[in-house]
């Protein structure tokens, strides 16, 4: 029997109600593909700021990664990076 329901058979769905998985902030990394330059860096960290629930980004050219943290839709994310013309892919995720 797990401590959730040999304490309380109802104390999971308080603790689901007073902390919802939207409060968790996740750092997830992205690979970003068809960014050649700064503007390119500049426009994808613009759209991936505009999604709810981004807190910080980061975005480097060289390895073609964007650094997520916060609590956001991944597919908001690839929908708006793929909105400025290039592709991104979800590879980790770290809590």
């Amino acid at each position: 029997m797990s401590f959730w329901t040999s304490f309380a058979p109802h104390s999971r769905d308080l603790y689901d109600s007073l902390y919802p998985a939207r409060y968790i902030k996740m750092k997830t990394i992205w690979k970003i593909e068809g960014m050649s330059c700064g503007h390119c860096v500049a426009a994808v960290k613009s759209a991936i700021e505009s999604v709810p629930g981004v807190d910080q980004v980061a975005v480097s050219l060289e390895p073609g990664r964007a650094t997520v943290v916060g609590s956001p839709e991944p597919a908001a994310i690839a929908k708006a990076v793929e909105e400025e013309g290039y592709s991104a892919a979800e590879i980790g995720q770290e809590s």
